[in-house]
């Protein structure tokens, strides 16, 4: 750590490992003074580190100001001593350092309306925030993301093989999948044309990258690697896919899982409070949560 400590300026600090997430490896630094959040960039799956931190840095930038007067919390980069937004070292490892956001913290699902509401309202007030952002300033840090079509293309280049003589044992499943495949291609074709805005998007608005106060306001969304150009149902429909599930995301027993339509109603009108959708991208949010669960399913 002493040449990622040289870098950032750091004299000294205790290192406490973060279980979040599973593609990049996180930090906290704990100084005298202050903290900080480290983070080693997955550069396999993150093949543009420069333009994927230059998307954070322009677009928190945007935000900080608008941010500030509500009390809310945006990441803030660290640079190094050579003014950069990351650190290469010699091991060919990249790294960063954001200020830790203090006494907040975050849930791994959406324990209750409250938190439904609070988490909706913070997703409107980032989208609505960067309303004016123009979103083609945005590098694509994971292509073909968001792309149905490829996915299906994929799916389907797998059930041809068939490598493992599985398909009997779930056809079921493959009916399913084929009887509802040319409406979620029609509502792809839909997100691609000129009737939906073209906006910055999250990409990622899963509960635990929302932080919380003491008081249960949510006060700021995090992990930023996934902004790019897109389209707000998508960061609707994935939030609401990963909400409102009553059990755990990878659960395999399908008598076990519900949704609760209480955090559906609480986190819409949290969202629809704080941004101004079109009549097209209003009419479509429920669509949207049929899509994505759909698409990020399919493979």
């Amino acid at each position: 750590m002493h040449e990622i400590f040289e870098a950032f300026k750091i004299k000294e600090a205790k290192v406490e490992p973060i279980e979040i997430g599973i593609i990049n490896q996180s930090f906290r630094l704990i100084t005298p003074k202050e903290s900080f959040f480290l983070q080693k960039i997955n550069h396999h799956v993150f093949k543009d580190i420069n333009g994927l931190m230059q998307n954070i840095e322009l677009v928190t930038k945007h935000l900080a100001n608008k941010f500030d007067k509500h009390c809310l919390k945006v990441p803030k980069i660290i640079p190094t001593i050579d003014k950069k937004l990351f650190f290469k070292d010699t091991l060919g490892d990249y790294w960063r350092v954001f200020e830790l956001i203090e006494e907040t913290y975050s849930f791994n699902h959406i324990v209750n309306e409250h938190i439904a509401f609070e988490a909706g309202k913070m997703l409107g007030k980032f989208i609505e925030g960067l309303s004016d952002f123009d979103s083609k300033k945005l590098i694509t840090t994971i292509p073909n993301f968001t792309n149905l079509q490829m996915r299906l293309n994929t799916f389907d280049d797998i059930v041809q093989k068939d490598n493992f003589n599985r398909l009997v044992s779930i056809q079921k499943e493959l009916d399913f999948i084929q009887k509802y495949t040319q409406e979620m291609i029609q509502f792809d074709d839909l997100l691609k044309s000129e009737a939906i805005p073209k906006r910055v998007t999250h990409n990622d608005t899963k509960i635990n990258n929302f932080l919380f106060d003491k008081k249960d306001n949510a006060v700021a969304l995090i992990d930023f690697d996934t902004l790019m150009q897109g389209s707000v149902l998508f960061d609707f429909g994935d939030a609401m896919r990963s909400g409102l599930n009553t059990s755990k995301e990878d659960e395999s027993n399908l008598e076990n899982i519900t949704i609760n339509m209480n955090i559906f109603k609480a986190y819409s009108q949290g969202f629809l409070s704080q941004v101004e959708l079109t009549k097209e991208e209003r009419d479509n949010l429920i669509n949207a949560i049929l899509f994505v669960s759909f698409m990020l399913k399919k493979v």
